[in-house]
């Protein structure tokens, strides 16, 4: 669904919108002017795009999805992504919320009517700029990225839309996800939120100061790209023992999935060092997973952020802790000869601890401070998720 659009000279105070191609006549400030408040439009469904991602064979022919992305000029994903896993086979649904600074309410329909869906594969170009055998709208390949634009000369920092991507609950792809604060405001410190909820796969999350919370589904193999019977086959893989009697090998390294050279399921979540964000991994009791917690405590003006694991006791292993900053360990670890360190990977990590000041709604904007909350503690469990994506990243 291409949402490009040639819109006339638009003057708000000391910024401007030209027309695409129009020669750049005036400097555009793109950070907030004197008078202006946040606004946000309501979800609208922008794309219903046709997903195939397993061949007839098995074979996964879209092995990853990238969501947002930092802007260098246009681009630019600022706000909320949240992506779940219920959607109906074959089918990816795109939603955006958009939200601008503006001094009026005029002004603000026409900023966001600006700020688009974008999928396409190949070069980062507005729409009218780009080849239309690239549009990924119509149906998705494994080039294909999204990411949000505005239809100007530049993107204004104050600009952007949170992303919902509703996906067939079977895919085993990678996510790749990159969002950052929508901050400009200094009265609205919008964090940058990321959710995914019944993750079958693996997910790598990038961020701010935001919050991520990523709920593994029940189901979740530790090669979600390996094929049902094979991982079957490895958790009950065996080899002769001395007395010629089969002897239960879980994951030995010849086992089909590893044999063919498939790699283990992962969660990364992520921040810049300058960064203090709160992290939740929430993975199944019976999945094999290894896991590292750690807040870097760059800089830390506040130094009591935790690391939490909340894991089954009687499966789980968990290294000496060099720092209450930091946990590694293990669930679920088969035994010889299973590589020990192998399995599910998660790893969390955070920039630093300390007061970060947060708004959730354009209704909280304050002329004041905004209210701060101190952020940096990261955990993985088993069932602490409780809530919808839509409850906590309303």
């Amino acid at each position: 669904m291409s949402r490009a659009r040639s819109i006339g000279g638009i003057l708000h105070g000391a910024w401007c919108l030209l027309p695409l191609g129009a020669p750049l006549l005036c400097a555009c400030a793109s950070g907030p002017l004197p008078g202006e408040r946040p606004f946000r439009d309501p979800w609208r469904v922008e794309a219903e795009i046709e997903f195939v991602h397993t061949g007839a064979e098995g074979d996964l022919i879209i092995p990853e999805l990238r969501i947002g992305g930092v802007g260098n000029g246009n681009f630019a994903n600022r706000g909320d992504v949240i992506v779940t896993f219920d959607g109906p086979p074959d089918l990816m649904t795109v939603e955006l919320r958009r939200f601008v600074a503006a001094s009026t309410e005029d002004s603000a329909r026409e900023q966001l009517a600006l700020i688009g869906l974008w999928a396409y594969e190949g070069a980062l170009e507005l729409p009218g700029a780009k080849d239309p055998n690239d549009d990924c709208t119509d149906h998705w390949r494994a080039g294909c990225q999204l990411r949000v634009f505005q239809d100007a000369q530049t993107q204004r920092e104050v600009a952007g839309a949170d992303i919902r991507v509703t996906l067939p609950a079977d895919y085993r792809g990678a996510l790749l996800v990159q969002t950052e604060d929508d901050a400009a405001v200094g009265g609205y410190l919008d964090r940058g939120d990321v959710c995914i909820d019944g993750l079958p796969g693996s997910a790598e999350v990038q961020l701010h100061s935001g919050r991520a919370f990523v709920r593994l589904r029940d189901d979740v193999s530790p090669v979600p790209t390996c094929a049902p019977a094979d991982v079957a086959a490895c958790e009950r893989w065996s080899v002769m023992g001395p007395d010629g009697a089969p002897v239960l090998s879980p994951w030995a390294p010849e086992c089909p999935c590893l044999a063919a050279g498939e790699s283990f399921g992962r969660v990364i979540v992520d921040t810049r060092d300058v960064d203090a964000a709160d992290a939740v991994v929430d993975v199944p009791a019976s999945l094999w997973t290894t896991f590292a917690l750690e807040n870097r405590l760059v800089d830390a003006r506040d130094r009591e952020c935790t690391v939490s694991v909340s894991l089954p006791e009687e499966a789980l292993s968990l290294d000496e802790f060099d720092s209450s900053a930091r946990a590694r360990g293990a669930l679920g670890y088969p035994g010889q000869p299973a590589w020990n360190g192998a399995g599910y990977r998660v790893s969390v990590r955070s920039g630093t601890c300390g007061p970060v000041g947060y708004a959730e709604d354009p209704d909280e904007f304050a002329v004041d401070e905004p209210p701060t909350e101190r952020r940096g503690d990261l955990e993985v469990c088993t069932g602490c998720i409780v809530d919808a994506c839509d409850v906590l990243v309303p």
